[in-house]
């Protein structure tokens, strides 16, 4: 059912990804040491006449490696640079309102309608691309995180990306871990409506459809969340957060467990709020 799934998502709220460039070209910005972390700030391009971009900063502890890699948005460097005291490689890229290089994916593959967010996930798998071809990498454990819409895109990535081995979403309310059918404005968690209206971007234009209809969904993010397994998924949120239903996001944990659980790996997927 993963094909479905996939194919559903990309129907009504994504929309197409084209496939995965044939190759890439790398070019390294700035080159130096910073303590005893080195950092590399790398360019990329792929695509129709190398025209698509996506920029990434490599922060590599010392040690003899292969490390894990923590990949998070432009955005979350902090969060990278603590990753890589605790013996990470901190991976930062540039798929977030502070810098987005994915802006200009949807003009070079014009026969695909892959919405904002969509268009980021597809920019990390990207990363990953590049990502592999390191020898300080264990190809076997990156692990991507993000906060708010990057906690979305964190999960879509993860979803659609199966050599990525864990993803933590934070705060991603609504679109995220919170199914679409359990928007409530009386429980304070944003609606369908909202969400798509006040960040119309983020979502194909069909997903309008279902404002105020969205038990209509033939696909919800229970579903999608439901393809990550077996591999490892850690839900974090505030209880006491605005715009967010703890309750809807404890349904979709208990539904999307029953996957871990039929694949004997119910450790693998956790709350944290």
């Amino acid at each position: 059912k993963r094909e479905w799934i996939k194919k559903e998502f990309q129907q009504w709220i994504s929309g197409t990804v084209p496939p995965a460039p044939s190759g890439f070209e790398t070019k390294i910005l700035t080159d130096r040491m910073e303590g005893g972390t080195h950092i590399q700030l790398i360019e990329l391009r792929f695509g129709p006449q190398n025209k698509a971009r996506m920029t990434l900063e490599l922060m590599i502890p010392e040690g003899k490696g292969p490390f894990p890699v923590y990949l998070t948005q432009w955005n979350s460097r902090n969060w990278a640079q603590l990753a890589v005291r605790r013996g990470y490689i901190g991976c930062v890229y540039a798929a977030a309102d502070t810098k987005d290089d994915t802006q200009a994916y949807q003009a070079l593959y014009p026969t695909y309608d892959f919405s904002a967010l969509m268009r980021r996930a597809w920019g990390a798998s990207r990363v990953v691309d590049y990502l592999l071809t390191r020898k300080e990498v264990n190809h076997d454990q990156i692990a991507i995180t993000g906060h708010s819409r990057n906690g979305k895109q964190s999960l879509w990535a993860a979803a659609f990306d199966e050599r990525i081995s864990a993803v933590v979403s934070s705060s991603c309310a609504t679109g995220g871990i919170a199914p679409w059918r359990y928007g409530d404005p009386q429980y304070d968690s944003e609606t369908l409506d909202i969400v798509a209206g006040f960040n119309p971007q983020w979502f194909h234009p069909r997903f309008r459809f279902f404002f105020g209809h969205e038990d209509k969904l033939p696909i919800d993010q229970n579903l999608l969340l439901s393809i990550i397994a077996p591999r490892i998924a850690l839900f974090h949120y505030s209880t006491v957060e605005q715009e967010l239903n703890p309750w809807a996001n404890e349904q979709c944990y208990h539904s999307v467990k029953k996957v871990y659980n039929f694949l004997g790996v119910p450790e693998n997927i956790g709350v944290f709020p």
